[in-house]
């Protein structure tokens, strides 16, 4: 725990009085770190674990990327007409949606195929899954579904409102979208919903578990909304003060980990789920909400980004977080692992990419 000013405005460790979390300033000694200038507000990051390479999507259309071992040698492979809204690894690249319309597979090394092209419409959101093939993006109220090539093979809409979210089950089966009093879930290529779920209000994201038993949305009231698919029953999380825009599941869903609250929170999915039990809280950081969440592939090890700038590393098992990032900063956008390594990557509102290594304890776990 750390004291520090709370007197507005005041940026002294040692005053007392305070407006900035002086505790934040203190970045782990268990965290390496480099960043670079980009330019332009970061929409997305993310890692592809064939090509072993980053990705980073902005605001004025390029799309950047780089070897994870090599961050400093980002270089643009793509550029949309607009805002990259929408960025995901695919095979050897990098899938892009943008405001322009078109879907994009960029490769790394070079060449930039156009896969689809939805003419004076922006694609808002995207889900991939490579196995299967299948592209899923949301246009307006609609869900259309491509295959790998970038054809048309189904479309799932349209919905009773724009679609807020999307969401690919880890089989791939199913599409779940979001959207005003609810979300509705798909089989994918069906062309009638398979479940409707209402809840009164506007729903801003959504996320399936990886066994397929519940489905989540972030709610416009600064509530989690959780339905359990197996039992038709549905229950809200609340208590958070900011909408929650970031969330992430631990890769063998017990966990569910979720921005908007100073603390970082993970609710506990296994067992009988969240009912009737809290989060567990990680970190804190004063003055500030968690705005961005990703949790790494395979340990239980969570990224909180704040809206301050600070980034956390939350460790699920242990209870515990260390300072990778501090405050003062832009806002944190986009967060992601850098695949099976132990680099979180952040890009921030301000244009900056922070590409933090920790070592140390955090990474000790006990051989089983």
């Amino acid at each position: 725990m750390y004291s520090g000013c709370v007197k507005p405005g005041c940026e002294d460790p040692g005053c007392g009085e305070g407006g900035i979390d002086a505790g934040a300033m203190v970045v782990s000694p268990d965290v390496t770190s480099e960043e670079f200038d980009l330019g332009a507000y970061v929409n997305g990051v993310c890692h592809g674990p064939r090509s072993n390479k980053v990705a980073v999507g902005l605001g004025d259309g390029r799309v950047l990327a780089a070897p994870i071992s090599r961050m400093d040698a980002l270089k643009e492979i793509s550029r949309h007409e607009g805002v990259v809204s929408a960025l995901a690894p695919f095979g050897e690249g990098f899938i892009s949606g943008g405001d322009d319309g078109r879907v994009l597979f960029s490769r790394p090394d070079g060449g930039v195929e156009e896969l689809h092209h939805f003419e004076d419409q922006w694609v808002e959101h995207m889900a991939v899954h490579e196995a299967t093939g299948t592209i899923a993006v949301t246009v307006g109220r609609d869900i259309h579904l491509l295959d790998r090539d970038g054809n048309a093979v189904g479309v799932c809409g349209p919905h009773q409102s724009t679609l807020s979210g999307l969401a690919l089950s880890a089989d791939g089966t199913m599409v779940a979208a979001s959207h005003y009093d609810g979300a509705t879930l798909w089989t994918a290529g069906a062309d009638k919903p398979s479940n409707k779920l209402y809840w009164k209000g506007s729903h801003t994201g959504v996320t399936l578990s990886p066994n397929n038993r519940y489905l989540v949305t972030a709610t416009q009231e600064k509530e989690l909304h959780c339905w359990n698919l197996e039992t038709g029953k549905d229950m809200k999380m609340s208590g958070y003060p900011a909408k929650i825009r970031s969330l992430d599941w631990t890769h063998d869903g017990r966990f569910l980990a979720a921005a908007g609250a100073d603390v970082l929170t993970s609710w506990s999915f296994d067992g009988s789920g969240p009912s009737g039990r809290p989060p567990l809280e990680l970190g804190y950081v004063f003055n500030a909400v968690v705005s961005s969440v990703a949790v790494h592939p395979h340990l239980p090890l969570v990224i909180g980004g704040y809206d301050s700038g600070t980034v956390l590393i939350g460790d699920i098992e242990r209870g515990d977080a260390l300072i990778a990032r501090p405050t003062g900063q832009g806002s944190i956008t986009a967060t992601c692992w850098g695949g099976d390594t132990h680099t979180a990557i952040c890009g921030t509102a301000d244009g900056k990419l922070a590409c933090m290594t920790i070592s140390g304890e955090m990474l000790q776990r006990p051989v089983s």
